[in-house]
């Protein structure tokens, strides 16, 4: 069906409401966003795109301000001693951007803009009955892990505590870094380090997680105390140390799991992005599933005859792919955290088969939204 005229509501201002929005509105929609933020929220950390979520940011045409924040691959080290185990090089399919999230959603703003999408900011679309019957000829919730919609659309969900506690900071350098574009990987008893540089090279994004029985607080995220992180972290040395002793200022997150919907959509409701398939953060996919769901959503829509066909197919594009990355993503949590010895078996394979690790995430790298469905 041509999408000239069709009334599209989308619900929140992220990485994905920002992309289906544009994508939208560039096909012919008529595309209104609602944002309960008073602007679009352009702050945050780090951000890994690869290729797979590249594929959608080349074909919306807002990938040249992205695209020289490449990375060389990650090397992996053992956190207590500093030893270097392997570098797993980068996915065949293209070296993934890093990038900071207040970029690239100001790139996708431009974009949306620029596309026609009108911006309600300040309001958050509720999911009452009177909201769900106004004239909109389509709904896409994209309102994050904590949806409103989710409930309405699936029925009420509650997370549980995955037993991952992880701490996020952002180091400022005197000069850029250059050169060593890399991922570090510090792999330690019950908890890891990751940290890159995103942007110009002029700040690195730190991620230290641990594992931890409770997570005690009310709310899922807040400033953490320095003391405690240095603490718990103070045991790694070489690169992941040197980087974790300039740290100045620390969020903490209590990561918790919430099961992915077996609902997407009710009549012209459609979940979107974390609203419907939520995952940890081990996989570095959360972004790219959001600008994949985004770009097949639309795709399904115009080779359908109808609203509601188009949603079924979405649903069929994207429920087997969702399901193994969020899948892939758990084991990750698990895999880094293993106690001895069968962490040295982890250790092991990455001394003498981090080119094989490369090649068996290969599957998540290499899928292209923006072909899918004309491949079926």
């Amino acid at each position: 069906m041509s999408l000239a005229g069709l009334e599209v509501k989308v619900v929140g201002g992220g990485i994905g409401g920002l992309s289906v929005a544009t994508v939208l509105a560039q096909r012919g929609a008529n595309v209104v966003l609602y944002e309960q933020a008073k602007s679009v929220h352009a702050v945050g950390a780090g951000v890994q795109i690869s290729a797979n979520g590249q594929m959608v940011l080349h074909a919306l045409s807002v990938a040249d301000g992205l695209s020289r924040y490449v990375s060389g691959g990650t090397d992996v080290f053992v956190g207590s001693t500093g030893r270097f185990l392997a570098r797993v090089p980068s996915p065949k399919a293209g070296a993934t951007w890093y990038v900071h999230r207040a970029d690239l959603l100001t790139v996708l703003y431009e974009a949306a803009l620029a596309a026609g999408v009108q911006f309600i900011f300040g309001k958050h679309l509720s999911p009452s009955l009177s909201d769900c019957e106004h004239d909109s000829d389509l709904i896409v919730a994209a309102d994050g892990c904590e949806s409103t919609w989710r409930c309405w659309v699936d029925g009420p969900v509650s997370s549980s505590f995955s037993g991952q506690v992880a701490w996020r900071a952002l180091i400022t350098l005197d000069e850029p870094l250059m050169l060593r574009r890399s991922s570090l990987l510090a792999l330690g008893r019950g908890m890891h380090v990751v940290a890159y540089p995103i942007g110009e090279g002029s700040v690195i994004n730190v991620v230290a997680v641990e594992s931890r029985d409770r997570w005690m607080q009310d709310v899922w995220r807040h400033r953490g105390c320095l003391e405690d992180f240095r603490s718990i972290f103070g045991g790694f040395n070489g690169a992941a140390g040197d980087w974790l002793k300039r740290v100045e200022t620390v969020h903490v997150w209590g990561l918790h799991v919430r099961p992915m919907a077996k609902r997407w959509y009710v009549r012209n409701v459609v979940l979107l992005g974390d609203a419907v398939h939520p995952s940890l953060p081990f996989i570095a996919q959360g972004a790219c599933l959001a600008l994949e769901d985004g770009w097949v959503l639309v795709d399904a829509l115009e080779r359908s005859s109808n609203v509601d066909e188009g949603l079924a197919l979405y649903v069929q594009a994207r429920y087997q792919r969702v399901s193994k990355v969020v899948a892939l993503a758990r084991r990750n949590a698990f895999l880094f955290h293993l106690p001895r010895p069968w962490s040295y078996g982890v250790h092991l394979a990455m001394q003498i088969g981090a080119d094989k690790v490369s090649q068996r995430l290969e599957w998540v790298y290499v899928y292209d939204a923006t072909r899918i469905l004309s491949s079926r």
